[in-house]
């Protein structure tokens, strides 16, 4: 296995990891930012105990501002002198796969997937009749946008959805506000489906039905 290669110093107390590594066979894969530990002479941090797994291989979970992931395996990677063990996530929008560190799996907001009650909820955020339109610049409200859409909540995502649809009805939208449209009802398709155990097609109408 390729050794992954540290960048300047991140802060007083890591360096920060290249976001591209290299598996034993040969793939080439996103890896999850994260800072690592300066350690002191010949000391390395332990190998992280495979055992403590939060997902299982095969398991689906939610990446933030990538969708529904499926957990391909965990591998470990020799970083700083010291192993350090990651999950090995597909996208199943496209294809895509990322390394993500198993003990920062929560910071970086890997989550389960939504459950139907979930998403109960997020049809009652898109139904929601007296949220005011933002009448803030294109600029804000794109910041504002990209925010939730980083935290990877698929209610922050909801709201982004049903405020763009919303202004959608009201005027035409800017090539941005339409890609960010898409990409926000990109996100909450795969989830709703998998929860209500819906097609992709039928989510989609869904989710289009509940901002109507």
């Amino acid at each position: 296995m390729r050794r992954a290669r540290a960048t300047r110093p991140h802060g007083p107390t890591g360096y920060r990891v290249r976001q591209r590594a290299t598996l034993s066979h040969g793939t080439s894969i996103q890896v999850a930012d994260f800072a690592l530990p300066i350690t002191r002479g010949s000391e390395a941090p332990p190998l992280l105990n495979p055992r403590a797994m939060s997902f299982q291989i095969g398991q689906m979970a939610v990446y933030p501002a990538h969708g529904v992931v499926e957990v391909m395996g965990v591998d470990t990677k020799v970083i700083g002198g010291g192993q350090f063990a990651f999950y090995v996530l597909k996208v199943l929008e496209n294809g895509m796969q990322i390394m993500v560190p198993k003990d920062k799996a929560d910071q970086v907001g890997l989550r389960a997937v939504a459950t139907a009650n979930d998403v109960d909820e997020v049809f009652a955020v898109l139904r929601d009749g007296d949220v005011m339109i933002d009448k803030q610049t294109w600029n804000r409200r794109y910041r504002g946008f990209m925010e939730k859409i980083k935290t990877g909540s698929l209610f922050d995502v909801a709201e982004v959805f049903r405020d763009l649809m919303r202004l959608r009805a009201s005027k035409n939208l800017s090539f941005g506000e339409r890609r960010m449209l898409e990409t926000a009802k990109t996100l909450m398709v795969k989830e709703v489906a998998l929860a209500r155990r819906w097609t992709d097609l039928k989510a989609g109408e869904e989710l289009d039905r509940a901002c109507a």
